[in-house]
C-alpha cells in the first residue's frame, strides 16, 4: 500500500546495510503519524490509507533512496541511513 518496506524485510535489509557500512554506524528514526484514528474516524479509512500513504511518500522522497524506510505498524514508521 506504501511502497515502503515492512518490518521483515526492514530488520533483513538493516543488516545488510549495516554490515556493509564503512563504520557499522548509522541514525535511526521512529515516526508516528498522529490522530490516524480520528482520521479514520471523521473522514473513513480511505483517507486514512491516504493519510499513511502520503507519510510514506514524504518520507521517501525527503530522505532519499539511501535511506531504509519501513511501516512497521499501522501508523508507525522505522527508517534507518547512515551517518
Amino acid at each position: 500500500m506504501t511502497g515502503v518496506l515492512n518490518r521483515r524485510g526492514f530488520m533483513e535489509k538493516a543488516m545488510d546495510f549495516i554490515l556493509r557500512g564503512d563504520n557499522g554506524r548509522g541514525i535511526l528514526l521512529i515516526a508516528d503519524l498522529d490522530h490516524l484514528k480520528e482520521i479514520n474516524d471523521c473522514f473513513g479509512h480511505v483517507e486514512g490509507d491516504f493519510a499513511i500513504q502520503s507519510a510514506a511518500h514524504i518520507l521517501t522522497t525527503t530522505l532519499g533512496e539511501e535511506a531504509l524506510i519501513a511501516r512497521i505498524g499501522g501508523d508507525e514508521f522505522m527508517i534507518y541511513t547512515m551517518e
